[in-house]
């Protein structure tokens, strides 16, 4: 679990939500909900997408994360 550590709070509530089995739709619409105000940026269904792929910044945490 060391590696998860390094991870921002929206990508452990992303990884979070995918394991109780959110659609990527529905983990971008509920980490904009939560997001800081000050973050201009939304997420977008296509960057948790992105996240998830093989070689995606969650990729290999999920992993862990799912064990």
């Amino acid at each position: 679990m060391a590696k998860i550590k390094h991870l921002s709070e929206y990508h452990k509530r992303a990884m979070e939500l995918k394991y109780k089995g959110h659609s990527y739709e529905s983990i971008a619409d509920n980490l904009n909900r939560k997001a800081e105000k000050s973050r201009k940026a939304k997420f977008t269904e296509q960057s948790v997408k992105d996240w998830f792929k093989e070689a995606g910044t969650l990729s290999e945490a999920y992993r862990i994360y799912e064990e």
